[in-house]
């Protein structure tokens, strides 16, 4: 899996840094051969870095599959869950209570926490029950997956959601004229009155206000005197064509910018098709184009400041500090955070064959530890976190597959905590030999409070969720 992300991260920094800003820009750079060297000097000694995480960078034991399942089922401890408990959860919300049992320590909405089996509670040695995460949470919903749509107002409900994206639009060019054109705004039609509804839920029509840090904080607060942020909605826009010159340029951000004015959205997520690595050379051209449009409906929607834009990362292998590669990586995401208001970095799928660990905590943390110390961006990265898994064979499990899965072979699964990747495994056993089963990996709430705590420690913006519609609601209680 790492080698394609690798190709495509030299292509990446090659396109971008082909541009004509970033020509002009780098040309000194490129003369002077101690760049590097000096670069390296001051991101070490010079410039405030995150506080080591080195724990999360352990090695990953020699196999990962479950040869001795015995031996780690004693490992479990406080991390220990178990089927019927999940199956509880689920039905809790399945029959309409979604009140969040960790709403007081997020200043959330309301709620108690309902009864549990004390003796698989692990509150008092399990971390997702206690920890209290502060940073940001972007939440993508899918029109494919519509139950996301829901799951976007219960978090909005709970006042834990800074930016909603929508997988809604694609700029392509028509088959038959070849004209530029943003396809999807249908989706955004067969959605105003739930878009009304989450505008609702945090009162977004009054004036926003910065706090210290400089983020939109609504001025209002809710009935229970908690504050609320500002959700923005930045529907996903995937580029799957060139914009080959300016006069394209132009053309397309004008579109972007009447869409947003037309349907009252704050930006857009922007994301680059692996396939078309030469696309990623238009982003900054567009981009600038956007912010620096005189466009009176523009000026009027977002009261003259610029669209709030998020960009897709994949997951990338952090060339070595001081090298002409990681300096080459440092000046073209620079240049990019000149215009991009957040990065979503894609720290899951590492792999799709099932049965394996879906977002391990060291591939994860080597990925953002890497990106984190690069300083002038740092404050701009989401971690990525996945809401499904994957069962052997390469089956996507969502919340609601897992849930059939689980009620229909309860007695047959089993959950496991692997060590190596911080991750619970759920293994249907199929016979008596130790390699007859079924696994899948998917997330739990221990898994979500190791990731959230990495993200709070590397002191980025916070993290991203992909995708609402495939998480099991419970889970939301504890982001």
């Amino acid at each position: 899996m790492r080698g394609p992300y690798s190709f495509f991260l030299g292509l990446f920094v090659f396109l971008l840094l082909a541009s004509p800003v970033a020509s002009r820009r780098k040309l000194k750079q490129q003369q002077q051969k101690k760049e590097d060297a000096v670069y390296a000097e001051e991101e070490v000694q010079g410039k405030p870095t995150p506080p080591p995480v080195s724990s999360y960078l352990h090695e990953p034991e020699a196999s990962s599959s479950f040869v001795v399942l015995k031996d780690r089922e004693e490992k479990l401890g406080g991390e220990k869950i178990e089927v019927d408990d999940l199956l509880a959860h689920y039905y809790k919300y399945h029959n309409g209570d979604t009140s969040s049992p960790s709403s007081s320590a997020n200043g959330g909405g309301g709620g108690g926490r309902g009864k549990r089996n004390k003796k698989n509670d692990g509150a008092s040695s399990n971390p997702a029950s206690t920890f209290a995460f502060k940073g940001e949470r972007l939440l993508y919903v899918t029109p494919w997956n519509r139950r996301g749509y829901e799951a976007a107002l219960i978090l909005a409900r709970q006042n834990k959601l800074e930016w909603l994206v929508p997988a809604w639009f694609q700029i392509r060019r028509n088959e038959h004229t070849k004209a530029i054109e943003i396809v999807g705004e249908h989706e955004v039609e067969q959605k105003k009155d739930w878009l009304a509804s989450i505008r609702q839920q945090v009162d977004n029509s009054c004036t926003a206000d910065s706090d210290q840090e400089g983020e939109e904080v609504c001025s209002s607060s809710s009935s229970s005197g908690v504050s609320r942020r500002k959700i923005k909605i930045v529907p996903r826009v995937v580029l799957e064509t060139t914009l080959a010159d300016h006069k394209d340029c132009v053309y397309t951000a004008k579109l972007l910018l009447a869409l947003m004015e037309k349907h009252n959205l704050d930006g857009y997520t922007f994301e680059i098709v692996m396939t078309n690595f030469e696309v990623a050379v238009t982003l900054p051209r567009l981009l600038k184009e956007m912010g620096t449009s005189d466009s009176s409906s523009s000026s009027k929607s977002r009261k003259g400041a610029s669209p709030q834009v998020v960009f897709v990362l994949p997951p990338m292998d952090i060339p070595a500090l001081g090298t002409t590669e990681h300096a080459q990586l440092v000046a073209a995401l620079k240049q990019l955070g000149e215009h991009v208001d957040r990065f979503s970095v894609m720290t899951y799928d590492f792999s799709k064959q099932g049965g394996e660990p879906n977002a391990p905590i060291q591939f994860v943390a080597k990925v953002m530890m890497g990106l984190a110390y690069i300083d002038a961006i740092r404050h701009k990265l989401l971690l990525g976190l996945p809401l499904y898994g994957w069962k052997t064979g390469g089956q996507d499990m969502t919340g609601e597959n897992i849930i059939l899965w689980l009620a229909s072979k309860r007695n047959q699964i089993k959950i496991y905590w692997e060590d190596a990747s911080n991750e619970h495994l759920f293994v249907e056993h199929l016979g008596q030999g130790e390699k007859e089963y079924l696994a899948s990996s998917y997330p739990t709430p221990l898994f979500l409070a190791q990731r959230l705590r990495l993200a709070d420690e590397l002191q980025i913006a916070g993290v991203a969720l992909w995708e609402g519609g495939q998480a099991m609601p419970y889970l939301f209680d504890y982001l």
